[in-house]
Parts: C-alpha cells; structure tokens; sequence
C-alpha cells in the first residue's frame, strides 16, 4: 500500500515561488503531502501567498524571519506527517516519471538521490563557465561522478529520526551568506549510521536557475563562500581537492580548463583563508573569555 511521501520546499524567494507551486502540484498525487517552510520575515505578499497554497490545500510554515536553509530543512523533517520525504528546491522541475521513480526507490532505500540537469531552456554559457563550475549552480557535470544534492533528494524518515540527525545550521545557506553542505553532510551522517542510498542517474530533474546566478558577481560570492564552508566542515584538503578536480576534470583538459582553475582556485583559496582566520579570531576570544571567567 503507498501511503504516499511529503515533498518538502524550502524557499526565501516569493517571486519565484509564485511561479514554480502549481508544477509541484500537478505533479504530487492526492495521498502527498506538499509542505512549503517559507524563510522571510511577514508582508502582505506573503500571507497572500500563504492564503493561495493553503487554499490549494498544501502545508505551510512561515519562519517570520531569515533563518536559513538548514532550518527550514529541519523544520520540514519534524513537520512532515509521511514516512518518506522529498527535498526540491524552488526552482526544481520534476517530471512526473522522475517522481514515480523516487517514489519507488523509497520504498527500499533510505536515501535516494537523482541527476540534476540544466535549465529546461537552453543556456548560453558565458565563457567564464565551463562544465567544472556547474555544480556552483546545482547542475550535475557530465563527465564526473554523480551524487545525491539538495536540488532533490529524498529520504526515509524513520530512520532520521530513530538516529536523530540532522542538517547543520551553520553549513545552511542564510540570506546572502552562500554556505554550502549542509546536504551532503547530512547525507554522509546517514550513511555512517547505516543508511543505504541509491543514486538513479538514469532520471533527471530540471534546475530552472535564475539566471542571476550565472553574474560573475555571484560566481565569485559562491566560490569563496565555498572555501569558507569546507572550513566550517573541517574538510579543507579534501574538500579543496575535490574543487580542483571539479576544475580540470568536468571538461576535456585544456589552456581554458587550467585557466579557469587557477581563478576559481585563487578565490576558493581566499574564502579558505578568511575563514580560518576568523575561526582563529573566535576560538581566541573564547580561550580570554574563560580567564577572565576562572580569574
């Protein structure tokens, strides 16, 4: 008996939401629940909004204020009323095929992840772009290893919580500070508590990015962002790493490859960099804090 799943949305962007809803809806059957945690402070558009998905008949929390992504995410995993729970992001496309895949996997899989494609219209890529940086915008590379990310994954929800993870706050994207792996860490608790995961790269979801995203202003912001995070998940040499040869590896090696590289390199560097100092910062503040206090 399919007693259905929650797909869960997590978003801070009422203007591409009001775009983006009813394919969700159209897309989920009768026995799901669609559940949308809405993280931004209170307005008129949003308890409008709010009264239009509620009258649609689907779940909603608002947050009141910015509290970031991993929020919202755990806020979803304590909310949902099924046992089995899919993460989309926003602008995720979701084929009705791909659906009823992931439906299936998780039946047998307590996490369950598909290839996430490009953009259902077709994108000129600006020269600064190559494959390497792809994954900057959520969009799996061709040419490398494939895993499970945030844009859409799904998940077993008993298990989560008879072993009570959950995503890190500090790794969660929050307004305009752009952190990163809060998902894969998640994912990688899982696994270490037992979980089997099953990764269907034979489906495939749409992530309709704005095209915002594709500025160098935001690239840049996202790459050092990104050497902040693999800090804050004590992951530099690995995660630097695996960056590197995101860098040279998604396209055939090349003069544009290496040169690309070595840009996006320098920036993840300094992100590297500034956060460790900061951490250094902090973890000094706190060790004169405890003398004054045991003085």
């Amino acid at each position: 008996m399919d007693l259905g799943i929650t797909v869960a949305v997590c978003s801070n962007r009422i203007s591409i939401l009001r775009d983006t809803w009813t394919d969700i809806s159209d897309t989920v059957l009768p026995i799901d629940e669609v559940l949308f945690i809405l993280d931004m402070p209170d307005s008129v558009e949003l308890r409008t909004l709010t009264h239009v998905l509620e009258e649609a008949g689907h779940s909603v929390i608002q947050n009141q204020k910015t509290r970031g992504l991993s929020y919202s995410r755990n806020e979803a995993l304590s909310r949902a009323e099924k046992d089995r729970i899919l993460f989309i992001d926003d602008d995720t496309f979701v084929p009705a095929s791909t659906l009823a895949e992931i439906r299936h996997a998780l039946s047998t899989s307590e996490i369950v992840g598909v290839k996430v494609a490009g953009p259902q219209q077709k994108v000129s890529w600006p020269w600064y772009i190559s494959a390497g940086q792809f994954h900057y915008l959520s969009i799996h590379a061709e040419n490398l290893p494939m895993k499970t990310w945030g844009a859409c994954m799904g998940f077993q929800l008993p298990f989560i919580r008879t072993h009570d993870v959950s995503f890190r706050e500090e790794l969660g994207r929050s307004g305009n500070e752009l952190r990163s792996g809060d998902d894969t860490t998640f994912i990688a608790e899982l696994k270490e508590a037992g979980a089997s995961e099953q990764f269907l790269s034979h489906v495939h979801v749409h992530h309709n990015i704005d095209l915002a995203r594709v500025s160098t202003r935001y690239l840049v912001r996202r790459v050092f962002w990104q050497g902040r995070s693999e800090v804050l998940r004590s992951n530099i040499a690995s995660g630097c790493f695996k960056e590197f040869s995101r860098y040279l590896y998604a396209d055939s090696l090349c003069l544009k490859s290496f040169g690309l590289a070595f840009i996006y390199g320098c920036i993840l560097v300094s992100g590297v960099l500034f956060q460790s100092l900061l951490s250094m910062k902090y973890a000094f503040s706190e060790r004169e804090l405890e003398c004054v206090n045991d003085g």
